[in-house]
């Protein structure tokens, strides 16, 4: 714990003459007048009884001082005013120069406190209205002598130890004595001639406590300003708070609207792309099925088609039956030899028959049906077609009579 306070000390020293380092106190002593300076140069030539009268004699030689001479005082007050009034700007603000107007501060009112006190008591007051002591003051009166301590503490610690210890009777002799006293006092008081004194004494420390009293409340009404003024500022950085907090929770909900819109545009959109999706693929769907109807017809007239080929074709096999009939007619004697045609006939006109059937399928554009019937101006023979370009299917129709120069030719 020593070595603690020991440390403390010292670390406080070190601060103090690093603050006193930091300041040059010469330069902090408010520089004099240029009356002032001439007067410290000239004082001692200047004789008289008392202060008052060396003041008025200084004044007077002042003023007859010559001018050339005067503004050597001036110019060096004037110097000594620039380089004071430069440094404290330089070094005020700072935590030495606070430090050091705190010190002379406290210099100043222990200064006043001093001469008030020395005042009060060349204050004229009555002998009776001296305030009377009590017993314990009393018996310390008579026997402070005998007190032996090595300070003031250790003796009042004694001198309390010993009136404890002292015995009723004895006590009791100093606590008639003060209570003795004490009457005396109020009585005198309470007279005409002792209230007179007592306010004449009390009017005294009151005007010499003055100045004391001005200090204490101008340093209570600096006090009160400063504690306003700081109250004020907090006031005030409060409102700039409150305005900022105000402007950013307003930018913050235009944000959250201008999001919201921006959201519900999106939505809006997205809704939007949503049922033109729904609709493209509404008519995709009708396109297929429109196709597919489309396709599906398009089957059934090719099978139709087809169909009526076929039957087309059943009638050409009958015509060439009848063809053949006729052909025994005519002639019978070549009858073998005309069987043997017919049949070659009839296997070529089959193979044709394909052959005419795969161009109609390969030149068909259109689900219209032909029934196109061709007379042969050479022959006896008939062809039918059910095709769109009904002359690339000719090739498929062949005559029967072997004699007719169309064999085998397309007409």
């Amino acid at each position: 714990m020593k070595i603690v306070t020991i440390m403390l000390v010292i670390l406080f020293f070190a601060l103090t003459l690093q603050a006193d380092a930091a300041l040059d106190r010469t330069k902090l002593k408010r520089p004099t007048s240029a009356y002032f300076t001439w007067l410290k140069d000239s004082r001692k030539s200047i004789k008289g009884k008392n202060v008052a009268e060396v003041s008025k004699k200084a004044g007077e030689m002042w003023k007859s001082l010559a001018a050339d001479k005067k503004k050597i005082y001036e110019d060096r007050a004037s110097k000594a005013k620039a380089e004071y009034t430069s440094y404290i700007t330089k070094v005020k603000g700072t935590e030495a120069f606070t430090a050091f107007k705190g010190e002379m501060a406290a210099k100043r009112i222990k200064k006043l406190k001093g001469s008030v006190k020395h005042a009060m008591h060349k204050v004229p007051m009555d002998k009776n209205l001296k305030r009377p002591m009590n017993g314990y003051m009393l018996w310390l009166k008579d026997t402070r002598k005998s007190i032996k301590g090595t300070n003031i503490a250790d003796v009042s610690k004694k001198a309390g130890e010993m009136w404890k210890g002292l015995s009723a009777d004895k006590k009791k002799t100093y606590v008639d004595r003060a209570l003795e006293a004490k009457n005396k006092y109020a009585a005198y008081v309470a007279t005409g001639k002792g209230a007179v004194a007592l306010k004449a004494y009390k009017e005294g420390i009151a005007k010499v406590k003055a100045p004391l009293v001005a200090k204490d409340e101008k340093a209570k009404a600096k006090k009160a300003a400063t504690k306003a003024k700081a109250k004020a500022k907090a006031a005030a950085k409060r409102e700039r708070l409150k305005a900022a907090k105000a402007v950013k929770a307003k930018k913050l909900a235009a944000k959250m609207a201008a999001r919201a819109k921006r959201l519900a545009a999106q939505k809006v959109a997205k809704a939007a792309k949503k049922v033109k999706a729904k609709a493209i693929a509404a008519a995709k769907q009708e396109n297929a099925k429109a196709s597919k109807v489309a396709k599906a017809k398009k089957v059934a007239a090719k099978k139709a088609a087809k169909a009526k080929k076929a039957a087309a074709v059943k009638a050409k096999k009958d015509s060439k039956g009848s063809g053949e009939k006729g052909s025994k007619v005519k002639g019978s004697g070549s009858s073998r030899k005309q069987k043997i045609v017919e049949k070659e006939t009839i296997q070529e006109s089959d193979s044709s028959e394909e052959e005419g059937e795969e161009s109609c399928e390969e030149g068909q554009t259109t689900d219209r049906v032909h029934a196109l019937f061709y007379q042969h101006s050479l022959c006896s023979c008939a062809c039918s077609c059910v095709c769109s370009a009904p002359r690339e299917c000719l090739r498929s129709c062949f005559c029967i009579d072997p004699t007719s120069p169309w064999r085998h030719r397309p007409i």
